[in-house]
């Protein structure tokens, strides 16, 4: 099964290796900016979506190549790597022969809502009896040329902590799972402040744009 895994992880583009050699560089990784009503109305009927929680925390990315971790680093440019190592919260070694680019939220466990900056992280870091508060919830395969949900699953397999989500194809659907995060009955593990839907399709991903900073074929929705 990783062999269908590894011969569906593209080479990494130009823009996503500057990414990752100049941190410092980056920008902040944003979704669409489009009114969440006129978004989802563009779609078809047969349109696949997975929802998934916006998880409160920060934003990182996580790099292996030759199935060793390389690096670690947020969208301002820190290199997390070292510290985020010594938690054993992600896979040190993975079973692939490419090298994978993955996106996913460093957050606090104890489901506290608060942003978490890199200060938050480090001070963390050094009282040990806090190391346990931290997680990494991995939810992109940026290299991968398989759709967003076998990508997930694909994640899971090789040891990360993937988000929980649901699939539906109905927009009203995506309303009733947004009262229930309301009313705290959905994705309850997590500190979250709504939803992000994604649509699943690989090849409606590329239609709509897919790059190291800017996710157009995913939206968030506030609860």
């Amino acid at each position: 099964m990783l062999d269908h895994f590894n011969n569906n992880l593209r080479k990494l583009s130009v823009l996503e290796i500057k990414g990752i050699e100049y941190t410092n560089k980056i920008k902040r990784t944003s979704l669409s900016k489009a009114n969440h009503k006129d978004w989802l109305n563009q779609f078809s009927l047969k349109t696949r979506f997975i929802i998934e929680p916006k998880i409160i925390g920060q934003t990182a990315f996580i790099y292996y190549k030759d199935g060793l971790i390389k690096k670690v680093f947020t969208t301002s440019g820190e290199n997390l790597t070292t510290r985020i190592c010594q938690l054993n919260i992600i896979p040190k070694q993975l079973s692939l022969k490419k090298e994978i680019l993955i996106r996913g939220q460093i957050y606090d466990s104890n489901k506290r809502k608060k942003s978490l900056s890199i200060n938050n992280i480090n001070k963390t870091l050094e009282i040990k009896s806090n190391i346990s508060m931290l997680s990494i919830c991995c939810y992109q395969v940026l290299n991968s040329n398989l759709n967003h949900f076998n990508s997930l699953q694909e994640l899971q397999k090789l040891g990360f902590e993937i988000p929980e989500n649901e699939t539906t194809k109905y927009i009203n659907e995506i309303y009733i799972y947004l009262e229930l995060l309301k009313r705290s009955l959905l994705f309850k593990k997590y500190p979250c402040e709504g939803l992000v839907i994604k649509v699943n399709s690989k090849k409606l991903q590329k239609q709509m744009g897919d790059n190291l900073f800017k996710l157009n074929w995913a939206i968030s929705i506030k609860s």
